[in-house]
């Protein structure tokens, strides 16, 4: 199963979503290959993001930020928009099994407690689409 997660830059809601449903995928032994991405470029390196997933037990290996262009889009199985932009710029695919729109707020990727916000409605989420209890 091949899930990808879109917001507008692939920064924090995106990475966050990646890293968090690698996580929770494999405790309940989900075989999947996750992505991130963003439909506009962006080459910043979100570090206080990083802390905070750290902090909160999630790994940031291998977590960048990626454009639409560099992740498998047609291959997707599953497809999780993020943000508005995301949700209009998507296209819709016949091969794309499930596709939904979580509505996350955009938040600075130096803004800790919005940062901090995002990741456990990102959890929560997560949680609810894997029937994790919460």
């Amino acid at each position: 199963m091949k899930v990808g997660f879109v917001s507008t830059f692939g920064l924090i809601r995106a990475l966050s979503a990646e890293a968090i449903f690698r996580k929770y995928a494999r405790l309940g032994l989900i075989s999947a290959e996750v992505y991130s991405a963003g439909v506009e470029d962006c080459n910043q390196s979100p570090d206080i993001l990083f802390e905070v997933l750290s902090e909160a037990g999630f790994s940031i290996e291998g977590l960048r930020a990626k454009s639409i262009k560099e992740i498998p889009y047609n291959e997707l199985d599953i497809l999780i928009t993020l943000s508005p932009e995301a949700r209009d710029n998507c296209p819709y695919l016949q091969n794309h099994k499930r596709r939904e729109h979580w509505p996350l707020d955009e938040v600075s990727s130096q803004a800790r407690d919005g940062i901090k916000r995002v990741v456990k409605n990102v959890e929560t989420h997560v949680k609810t689409m894997l029937r994790i209890q919460l």
